[in-house]
């Protein structure tokens, strides 16, 4: 939707836009009379979104604007999420064309958490779901937190990059490493695998056998909610929503997934300081409130 079908423009900017050579003054002129519009009169993309705003018709107005510039100049082109490789491609050619100082481009659902434009319709029914068939050989990343002063082990095993399974131990094995594989060896027995510097092989059976009842049951559930495809801050939310300070089980748990968020991704919590809702975040395994910038790592 550029400015010519909006059709709000005055004919004389239209003229001296359309205009295959401007001179400088033409270019003055062009500026005064569109600051003149924009303050005299709403602009002809009032109620539009930036993924209706022309590209082309951006490169164009910025390599105008940008000779007033003294020092760098750089924006941001929106494309919808429909928006091809050869388009992207094709404006940051344009850009170099018209000699653009810097420009970035945002395509709509490129990244998780950020500029999110509009709500998803959601069923109102449950939808049923199958997960993924569980390999034998799964890796594995390890933690070791502290519960009520004793160092425990919690196995995030990862499918494909993303949280699958979890592993919570009273105790603590695989001490001095970060890494390793989860290796189902029957129903019910799981070992974990580990590697030292120099390739030596290190095996730590039935690691399921650690588990307490209770610590089994909030694994298998939380893995579960994983496996059939429960985002993982809802995983996160879920498990530190009941009662019990931080040294609790599930929050212990809890703090080690979020790890897991990725960074900008909204909370569902509201700010306990400034009471502000839809205002937290999750960064690096905390989350910020934009608005009060007060923050939690718990």
């Amino acid at each position: 939707m550029d400015y010519i079908r909006v059709g709000r423009y005055s004919p004389e900017i239209i003229e001296l836009y359309d205009m295959e050579e401007k001179s400088k003054e033409d270019e003055e002129k062009l500026v005064e009379l569109v600051v003149k519009f924009i303050n005299d009169n709403k602009t002809p993309y009032s109620n539009s979104s930036a993924n209706d705003i022309d590209w082309i018709n951006r490169v164009e107005i910025q390599s105008i604007i940008q000779k007033y510039t003294t020092h760098s100049i750089s924006s941001t082109i929106n494309l919808p999420e429909t928006a091809t490789e050869e388009e992207v491609s094709e404006i940051y050619i344009k850009s170099w064309e018209k000699n653009l100082k810097g420009v970035t481009i945002y395509r709509d659902g490129c990244r998780s958490g950020v500029l999110i434009t509009k709500k998803e319709d959601v069923d109102d029914e449950i939808a049923e779901t199958n997960a993924p068939k569980r390999p034998k050989i799964v890796e594995c990343e390890i933690h070791h937190p502290k519960l009520k002063g004793e160092t425990h082990t919690v196995l995030v095993g990862l499918l494909k990059g993303k949280p699958y399974e979890v592993f919570a131990l009273d105790v603590e094995i695989g001490k001095g490493y970060t890494e390793g594989t989860i290796v189902k060896i029957k129903s019910g027995r799981y070992d974990l695998v580990v590697y030292d510097k120099n390739g030596e092989k290190e095996t730590f059976e039935s690691i399921n056998s650690y588990m307490s009842d209770i610590e089994s049951f909030a694994t298998r559930s939380t893995s579960g909610n994983l496996r059939h495809g429960m985002h993982i801050k809802y995983v996160v939310e879920l498990l530190t929503s009941g009662n019990g300070d931080i040294t609790s089980f599930t929050k212990v748990m809890a703090r080690i997934l979020k790890k897991y968020i990725t960074d900008g991704t909204l909370s569902t919590k509201t700010c306990g300081d400034c009471g502000a809702k839809n205002s937290m975040i999750y960064e690096e395994g905390c989350s910020r409130c934009k608005i009060c910038g007060s923050s939690k790592c718990g």
